[in-house]
Protein backbone atom coordinates (compact mmCIF):
# COMPACT_ATOMS: atom_id res chain seq x y z
CA UNK A 1 0.00 0.00 0.00
CA UNK A 2 2.82 2.41 0.80
CA UNK A 3 4.23 2.02 -2.72
CA UNK A 4 0.82 2.82 -4.17
CA UNK A 5 0.66 6.02 -2.19
CA UNK A 6 4.10 6.99 -3.40
CA UNK A 7 2.85 6.59 -6.96
CA UNK A 8 -0.07 8.85 -6.20
CA UNK A 9 2.11 11.38 -4.40
CA UNK A 10 4.48 11.58 -7.36
CA UNK A 11 1.63 12.80 -9.51
CA UNK A 12 0.93 15.61 -7.05
CA UNK A 13 4.00 17.50 -8.24
CA UNK A 14 1.75 19.06 -10.83
CA UNK A 15 0.16 21.31 -8.21
CA UNK A 16 3.40 23.18 -7.79
CA UNK A 17 3.75 24.05 -11.43
CA UNK A 18 3.36 27.52 -12.78
CA UNK A 19 5.08 29.31 -15.61
CA UNK A 20 7.13 32.40 -16.23
CA UNK A 21 4.11 33.44 -18.30
CA UNK A 22 2.00 32.85 -15.19
CA UNK A 23 3.91 35.18 -12.90
CA UNK A 24 0.74 37.21 -12.37
CA UNK A 25 -1.34 34.16 -11.56
CA UNK A 26 -2.75 33.72 -8.07
CA UNK A 27 -3.22 31.83 -5.89
CA UNK A 28 -0.12 29.63 -5.85
CA UNK A 29 -1.00 27.45 -2.87
CA UNK A 30 -3.13 24.31 -3.00
CA UNK A 31 -4.40 21.58 -0.68
CA UNK A 32 -5.10 18.06 -1.89
CA UNK A 33 -6.65 14.75 -0.85
CA UNK A 34 -6.10 11.29 -2.35
CA UNK A 35 -8.69 8.52 -2.41
CA UNK A 36 -8.70 4.99 -3.86
CA UNK A 37 -11.77 3.48 -5.51
CA UNK A 38 -11.35 0.25 -3.53
CA UNK A 39 -12.04 2.24 -0.32
CA UNK A 40 -13.83 5.28 -1.78
CA UNK A 41 -14.82 6.81 1.57
CA UNK A 42 -11.30 6.66 2.99
CA UNK A 43 -8.83 9.51 2.47
CA UNK A 44 -5.47 7.86 1.85
CA UNK A 45 -3.27 10.93 1.80
CA UNK A 46 -3.42 14.68 2.34
CA UNK A 47 -1.00 17.48 1.79
CA UNK A 48 -0.24 20.96 0.56
CA UNK A 49 1.91 22.53 -2.09
CA UNK A 50 3.20 25.99 -2.94
CA UNK A 51 5.06 27.67 -5.77
CA UNK A 52 6.75 31.03 -6.18
CA UNK A 53 8.43 32.86 -9.08
CA UNK A 54 10.86 35.64 -8.18
CA UNK A 55 12.34 37.66 -11.03
CA UNK A 56 14.64 35.09 -12.70
CA UNK A 57 14.16 32.28 -10.14
CA UNK A 58 11.48 29.78 -9.17
CA UNK A 59 10.82 27.59 -6.14
CA UNK A 60 8.35 24.77 -5.47
CA UNK A 61 7.65 22.64 -2.42
CA UNK A 62 5.26 19.89 -1.42
CA UNK A 63 4.45 17.95 1.74
CA UNK A 64 2.28 14.84 1.78
CA UNK A 65 1.16 12.53 4.58
CA UNK A 66 -0.48 9.10 4.47
CA UNK A 67 -1.57 7.43 7.70
CA UNK A 68 -3.99 4.50 8.01
CA UNK A 69 -4.65 1.99 10.77
CA UNK A 70 -5.57 -0.81 8.35
CA UNK A 71 -3.91 -1.62 6.13
CA UNK A 72 -1.14 -0.09 8.20
CA UNK A 73 0.38 2.90 6.43
CA UNK A 74 2.50 5.65 7.96
CA UNK A 75 4.38 7.64 5.34
CA UNK A 76 5.54 11.24 4.91
CA UNK A 77 7.00 12.75 1.76
CA UNK A 78 8.85 16.03 1.27
CA UNK A 79 9.80 17.41 -2.16
CA UNK A 80 11.38 20.70 -3.20
CA UNK A 81 13.02 22.25 -6.22
CA UNK A 82 14.45 25.61 -7.18
CA UNK A 83 15.99 26.92 -10.35
CA UNK A 84 16.38 29.68 -12.90
CA UNK A 85 13.75 31.19 -15.19
CA UNK A 86 15.27 31.60 -18.64
CA UNK A 87 13.98 32.89 -21.96
CA UNK A 88 14.18 29.28 -23.18
CA UNK A 89 12.31 27.81 -20.22
CA UNK A 90 13.21 26.53 -16.76
CA UNK A 91 16.60 25.29 -15.58
CA UNK A 92 16.65 23.50 -12.19
CA UNK A 93 19.47 24.27 -9.76
CA UNK A 94 18.53 22.07 -6.79
CA UNK A 95 16.09 19.20 -6.23
CA UNK A 96 15.51 17.42 -2.93
CA UNK A 97 13.20 14.59 -1.99
CA UNK A 98 12.74 12.71 1.27
CA UNK A 99 10.51 9.79 2.20
CA UNK A 100 9.97 8.81 5.83
CA UNK A 101 8.28 5.82 7.52
CA UNK A 102 8.67 4.58 11.11
CA UNK A 103 11.39 2.17 9.98
CA UNK A 104 13.02 3.89 7.01
CA UNK A 105 14.16 7.28 5.76
CA UNK A 106 15.32 7.98 2.21
CA UNK A 107 16.88 11.17 0.91
CA UNK A 108 18.17 12.34 -2.46
CA UNK A 109 19.72 15.68 -3.44
CA UNK A 110 20.56 16.78 -7.00
CA UNK A 111 22.54 19.92 -7.88
CA UNK A 112 22.81 21.33 -11.43
CA UNK A 113 25.77 23.55 -12.30
CA UNK A 114 25.28 26.66 -14.41
CA UNK A 115 28.38 25.77 -16.43
CA UNK A 116 26.77 22.51 -17.51
CA UNK A 117 27.84 18.91 -17.17
CA UNK A 118 26.10 16.07 -15.39
CA UNK A 119 24.25 17.18 -12.25
CA UNK A 120 25.79 16.17 -8.93
CA UNK A 121 23.68 13.55 -7.16
CA UNK A 122 23.91 12.64 -3.49
CA UNK A 123 21.98 9.65 -2.11
CA UNK A 124 21.86 8.14 1.33
CA UNK A 125 22.39 4.39 1.47
CA UNK A 126 18.66 3.67 1.74
CA UNK A 127 17.82 5.17 -1.66
CA UNK A 128 19.93 3.28 -4.18
CA UNK A 129 18.14 0.18 -5.58
CA UNK A 130 19.69 -3.17 -4.65
CA UNK A 131 18.78 -4.73 -8.00
CA UNK A 132 18.06 -3.56 -11.49
CA UNK A 133 19.91 -1.39 -13.98
CA UNK A 134 21.54 1.20 -11.72
CA UNK A 135 22.25 4.61 -13.25
CA UNK A 136 25.71 6.15 -12.99
CA UNK A 137 24.96 9.80 -12.04
CA UNK A 138 28.05 10.92 -13.96
CA UNK A 139 26.39 9.77 -17.18
CA UNK A 140 23.15 11.73 -16.68
CA UNK A 141 22.61 14.37 -19.35
CA UNK A 142 22.75 18.00 -18.17
CA UNK A 143 19.50 18.44 -20.12
CA UNK A 144 17.62 16.19 -17.68
CA UNK A 145 15.35 17.99 -15.22
CA UNK A 146 13.65 16.92 -12.01
CA UNK A 147 10.00 15.70 -12.13
CA UNK A 148 8.65 18.91 -10.61
CA UNK A 149 10.30 21.02 -13.27
CA UNK A 150 8.85 18.79 -15.99
CA UNK A 151 5.36 19.45 -14.69
CA UNK A 152 6.08 23.16 -14.36
CA UNK A 153 7.10 23.21 -18.02
CA UNK A 154 3.89 21.43 -18.95
CA UNK A 155 1.89 24.00 -17.02
CA UNK A 156 3.83 26.77 -18.74
CA UNK A 157 2.68 25.45 -22.11
CA UNK A 158 -0.95 25.23 -21.03
CA UNK A 159 -0.87 28.87 -19.99
CA UNK A 160 1.05 29.99 -23.09
CA UNK A 161 -1.44 28.26 -25.43
CA UNK A 162 -4.50 29.14 -23.32
CA UNK A 163 -5.24 25.46 -22.86
CA UNK A 164 -4.82 24.44 -26.50
CA UNK A 165 -1.91 22.09 -25.82
CA UNK A 166 0.22 20.49 -23.14
CA UNK A 167 2.19 18.32 -25.60
CA UNK A 168 5.84 17.88 -24.68
CA UNK A 169 8.48 15.26 -23.94
CA UNK A 170 11.23 15.81 -21.35
CA UNK A 171 14.12 13.77 -19.92
CA UNK A 172 13.86 13.53 -16.11
CA UNK A 173 16.18 12.45 -13.29
CA UNK A 174 15.19 12.04 -9.62
CA UNK A 175 18.49 10.74 -8.28
CA UNK A 176 17.77 7.06 -8.97
CA UNK A 177 15.50 6.82 -12.00
CA UNK A 178 16.25 8.21 -15.45
CA UNK A 179 13.12 8.44 -17.57
CA UNK A 180 11.33 10.16 -20.41
CA UNK A 181 8.06 11.84 -19.42
CA UNK A 182 5.56 12.74 -22.09
CA UNK A 183 2.48 14.94 -21.78
CA UNK A 184 -0.23 14.63 -24.43
CA UNK A 185 -3.41 16.64 -24.86
CA UNK A 186 -6.35 14.20 -24.76
CA UNK A 187 -9.45 16.40 -24.49
CA UNK A 188 -10.28 20.07 -24.20
CA UNK A 189 -12.94 22.73 -24.06
CA UNK A 190 -11.55 25.74 -25.85
CA UNK A 191 -9.95 28.24 -23.44
CA UNK A 192 -11.75 26.62 -20.49
CA UNK A 193 -10.59 23.05 -19.81
CA UNK A 194 -7.87 20.65 -20.88
CA UNK A 195 -7.02 17.04 -19.97
CA UNK A 196 -3.39 15.95 -20.22
CA UNK A 197 -2.20 12.35 -20.22
CA UNK A 198 1.22 11.69 -18.71
CA UNK A 199 3.26 8.69 -19.87
CA UNK A 200 6.36 7.44 -18.06
CA UNK A 201 8.99 5.65 -20.14
CA UNK A 202 11.79 4.20 -18.05
CA UNK A 203 15.32 4.45 -19.42
CA UNK A 204 17.29 3.08 -16.47
CA UNK A 205 17.11 2.83 -12.69
CA UNK A 206 14.05 0.71 -11.95
CA UNK A 207 14.58 -2.33 -9.67
CA UNK A 208 12.43 -4.59 -11.88
CA UNK A 209 11.81 -3.24 -15.37
CA UNK A 210 9.74 -6.21 -16.55
CA UNK A 211 7.09 -5.80 -13.83
CA UNK A 212 7.02 -2.05 -14.36
CA UNK A 213 6.53 -2.34 -18.13
CA UNK A 214 3.70 -4.83 -17.66
CA UNK A 215 1.90 -2.57 -15.17
CA UNK A 216 2.63 0.60 -17.10
CA UNK A 217 0.89 -0.84 -20.13
CA UNK A 218 -2.40 -0.84 -18.22
CA UNK A 219 -1.95 2.44 -16.32
CA UNK A 220 -3.38 5.78 -17.42
CA UNK A 221 -2.63 9.12 -15.76
CA UNK A 222 -4.83 12.09 -16.60
CA UNK A 223 -4.44 15.60 -15.15
CA UNK A 224 -7.29 18.07 -15.64
CA UNK A 225 -6.79 21.83 -15.72
CA UNK A 226 -9.58 24.39 -15.80
CA UNK A 227 -9.60 28.11 -16.29
CA UNK A 228 -11.41 29.72 -13.37
CA UNK A 229 -11.72 33.46 -12.78
CA UNK A 230 -9.24 34.02 -15.60
CA UNK A 231 -6.53 31.67 -14.25
CA UNK A 232 -5.53 28.14 -15.24
CA UNK A 233 -5.46 25.73 -12.28
CA UNK A 234 -5.16 21.95 -11.79
CA UNK A 235 -8.40 20.49 -10.44
CA UNK A 236 -7.80 16.73 -10.27
CA UNK A 237 -5.47 13.87 -11.14
CA UNK A 238 -6.84 10.44 -12.04
CA UNK A 239 -4.66 7.32 -12.16
CA UNK A 240 -6.32 4.15 -13.51
CA UNK A 241 -4.50 0.82 -13.34
CA UNK A 242 -4.00 -2.56 -11.71
CA UNK A 243 -3.09 -1.91 -8.08
CA UNK A 244 -2.81 -4.57 -5.36
CA UNK A 245 -4.66 -7.04 -7.56
CA UNK A 246 -7.54 -4.69 -8.35
CA UNK A 247 -8.44 -2.72 -11.44
CA UNK A 248 -8.97 0.55 -9.67
CA UNK A 249 -8.53 4.31 -9.61
CA UNK A 250 -6.57 6.79 -7.52
CA UNK A 251 -8.26 10.18 -7.53
CA UNK A 252 -6.54 13.31 -6.25
CA UNK A 253 -8.77 16.33 -5.71
CA UNK A 254 -7.14 19.75 -5.61
CA UNK A 255 -8.47 22.87 -3.92
CA UNK A 256 -7.13 26.38 -3.48
CA UNK A 257 -5.58 26.75 -0.05
CA UNK A 258 -7.42 29.15 2.23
Amino acid sequence: MTNLLRIAAAALFVFAASGSLASAQTPRKFDFTVTWSVFPETVLATGSIAMQDEADKYRMGMRARARLAFPRVDWKGFFATEGRLLATGRAPSLFQRRSVTPTRSEKAVIVWKEEGGAPETKLDENVAPTTGDVVDPKEVSPEAVDPLTFLALMYDKIIATNGASCDMTVLTWDGVRLAELEATTTAQVRAAQVDCQIRYRSIRGLPDVSKFVAKEGSTTRIVRFEKKYGFWRPVWIRIDGDFAGFRSTFMTKISVAK
